[in-house]
């Protein structure tokens, strides 16, 4: 096997486990935080943002360098495998670009009454809401990017096509 389809492999498992992941943070997760206090709903939000980053992050980092390297070694795959690439680190950036002030407003209100009450409860529960909707985006493009690895790793199993750069 040619160390780019491994590297695919790679790829493929660490982008589909961190979209799992993302899928079940919004849809078994943020839920069951809806009908509780704002106490309940920030304290259990920030420990399982920050279990969940400890999570993500690096499956994101993995899942990017190996697509990274297959692009590398596979000249003829070399821009889909880019996209996968690309597509798999979206989640950093975009956490930080359009998820992190109502991550940080959420954070900022964990064992903070003063906060909660300023914000209220049907700000902290737009909030999740929004994080959740927001959480999709990512579900999407690191989900895109272990399709678009798959696509490829069949594609050359069906067609395969001898590449000269180890």
């Amino acid at each position: 096997m040619h160390p780019g389809d491994l590297s695919i492999a790679a790829g493929i498992a660490a982008g589909t486990f961190c979209s799992g992941v993302f899928f079940s943070s919004s849809q078994m997760v943020i839920p069951l935080l809806y009908k509780h206090t704002p106490q309940v709903q920030t304290g259990i939000f920030t420990k399982f943002y920050w279990r969940g980053f400890a999570v993500v992050a690096p499956l994101a980092v993995a899942s990017t360098t190996a697509f990274g390297y297959a692009a590398y070694v596979l000249p003829s795959y070399r821009t889909e495998l880019a996209v996968a690439a690309a597509l798999s680190l979206v989640p950093l950036p975009y956490t930080q670009l359009v998820m992190a002030k109502g991550i940080q407003t959420l954070i900022k209100c964990e064992n903070n009454a003063v906060e909660q009450e300023k914000l209220g409860a049907q700000e902290i529960l737009r909030l999740l809401k929004s994080w959740k909707a927001n959480n999709m985006v990512r579900v999407a493009a690191t989900g895109v990017g272990a399709l678009l690895g798959l696509w490829i790793l069949l594609n050359r199993k069906s067609s395969p096509q001898a590449e000269t750069r180890l």
